[in-house]
């Protein structure tokens, strides 16, 4: 029996669960993260005065970000490692998406959104990698599907504070949810 047969014939242990939890919480708070945007935007446009085509514009900037911090990621990740760039990602996505809630303009929250979705672009593909490196091959198919569906946990979090908090507070206030991830 090889090594790799070895290890593929481990059972699941309290680690593989424990990356898997981590897995789920970085993918579901990237995940709240990117939509946080979308529940903020009617205020924005009220408050800033902008029409249909300049506000999906600026939501569009945070997806511009995100593919390029995705292409950027896996040679950030082979040079630096994966654990330091997930962190980094997170960290870069997670800070300016929280410092949209402070941004004085459109221009302004434009070039926030495209650094946060850098970060958080870079920070997608590397849950799923740990999910397709670290379980048992016979697992691996599960583990990714179970990440997966956390993006729609983070999600639906975006929009229950958003219906928390901006009715009473204003659109700003929904951005500090993005610290989340640094706590």
């Amino acid at each position: 029996m090889s090594a790799i047969e070895i290890l593929e014939a481990q059972p699941l242990r309290r680690f593989h669960y424990l990356l898997l939890v981590l897995a789920c919480l970085v993918y579901g708070l990237t995940a709240m993260n990117v939509m946080l945007i979308a529940v903020a935007l009617r205020g924005i446009s009220v408050e800033w005065g902008l029409d249909r085509v300049a506000a999906g514009l600026l939501a569009s900037f945070g997806y511009v970000g995100m593919f390029l911090g995705a292409l950027s990621s896996g040679f950030i990740a082979d040079r630096m490692g994966r654990k330091l760039t997930m962190v980094m990602m997170l960290l870069i996505g997670s800070l300016f998406t929280g410092l949209c809630g402070l941004a004085p303009s459109y221009e302004v929250m434009g070039v926030l959104r495209l650094i946060a979705g850098f970060g958080l672009g870079g920070t997608l593909p590397l849950p799923g990698v740990y999910m397709s490196e670290y379980p048992p091959a016979r697992y691996r198919g599960r583990f990714v599907g179970v990440v997966e569906t956390s993006w729609v946990y983070g999600a639906i979090l975006s929009v229950i504070f958003g219906y928390v908090l901006i009715p009473q507070y204003g659109w700003r206030t929904v951005f500090n949810a993005a610290y989340i991830p640094l706590a």
